[in-house]
């Protein structure tokens, strides 16, 4: 598989370098609230190939987890998606434009946990607890697998098995609270696997978590990537994580992709300040630092914004009338490589 040679522009070259799993152009998904209209993603298109580790990183905010429950439909009201298109290429070949199908109806349930899974940031709150562990597990797999009990049973127990649950057959009958929050998150990623979907979207799965659990998480997503051959959609705003297991990286800002290319541009060449500042602002061994940089301002909210680059009032490289009269777009600066900013490129976007 030709992982570099993926594109994420959408366009017609590159889809023919690698075979697509999801394809997601000029995604739009807005929040009608009193304050007016929220753009939390802002015509965002990329591209995640056949067992391709992508990353989506960014400060909080920026609308990494809106875009990832854009995929799997359950974008929160008042929310909805406006504009764009996300193409999924299922097992058999077909392509679906979820954006397009109802989000309780039969055809996205019937992708949604199967076809693609996610891993929730925050396991406590993603499982019942009023219901066992083995029930949870079992429930997915008697949905898309198979609808005999005792099978289901057995796929649940090789699952937990897999992502190293001691004593299986004893936590199949435990409670979440019974769990450390490593091993919940173990259990959530069972749950994701259980029916071998073929994309995987992982939602900073290691927030909250000691380093060394956060290790054995990261060698367990990998592992299970390699060994189901599936696609991940890894979001964090740990640069390290994605330096150490990712493919291709897109950055976000204030729900727009700003920058993306491969791993080794992002982190050798970055083209966008707002790159430059996230590298900026991240420890490295064997450097002595008086102190580490820091981004000043915070990500603004997207309501009612003004006509202009939406890093504008936080870049130490911005350019007065240009970049706070107009949007730049997102230009191919060198190959493979993608950024939205006047430094490198004077086209505009068409702003709606």
């Amino acid at each position: 598989m030709m992982r570099d040679e993926l594109l994420m522009d959408g366009s017609a070259d590159a889809r023919k370098q690698a075979q697509s799993i999801i394809e997601v152009d000029n995604l739009s998904v807005h929040f009608h609230v009193d304050e007016g209209r929220l753009k939390a993603v802002d015509r965002v298109s990329f591209t995640i190939a056949e067992q391709q580790m992508f990353g989506l990183i960014g400060e909080s905010g920026c609308g990494k987890t809106v875009t990832a429950q854009s995929l799997m439909r359950l974008v929160p009201k008042p929310g909805q998606i406006v504009g764009g298109s996300i193409n999924f290429f299922g097992e058999l070949g077909g392509k679906t434009d979820l954006a397009q199908l109802d989000e309780s109806g039969s055809e996205i349930r019937a992708i949604r946990g199967n076809e693609i899974a996610m891993v929730f940031q925050e396991p406590m709150s993603s499982l019942s607890p009023i219901h066992s562990i083995g029930n949870q597990l079992m429930e997915a797999v008697r949905l898309h697998v198979t609808r005999n009990k005792r099978e289901a049973y057995e796929i649940a127990l090789e699952m937990l098995d897999l992502v190293g649950i001691p004593n299986p057959v004893q936590r199949m009958e435990e409670y979440p609270h019974h769990f450390s929050g490593g091993m919940r998150q173990r259990v959530m990623i069972a749950m994701a696997l259980s029916c071998r979907p073929r994309l995987l979207i992982a939602d900073e799965p290691t927030t909250a978590l000691d380093v060394t659990v956060q290790a054995q998480i990261l060698d367990l997503i990998a592992q299970s990537q390699a060994q189901f051959n599936m696609a991940v959609l890894y979001i964090t705003h740990d640069l390290g994580i994605i330096a150490e297991i990712c493919d291709k990286v897109a950055v976000m800002y204030l729900g727009q992709i700003v920058e993306h290319g491969s791993v080794r541009d992002i982190f050798h060449n970055p083209l966008h300040p707002y790159t430059r500042r996230l590298l900026a602002s991240t420890p490295r061994i064997g450097q002595r630092r008086s102190r580490l940089q820091t981004i000043e301002g915070t990500v603004p909210t997207p309501i009612d914004l003004p006509i202009a680059c939406g890093f504008y009032a936080r870049c130490p490289d911005r350019i007065d009338g240009s970049c706070n009269v107009a949007m730049p777009a997102l230009v191919e600066i060198e190959d493979n490589h993608f950024a939205r900013c006047f430094l490198h490129d004077e086209r505009q976007e068409a702003v709606l």
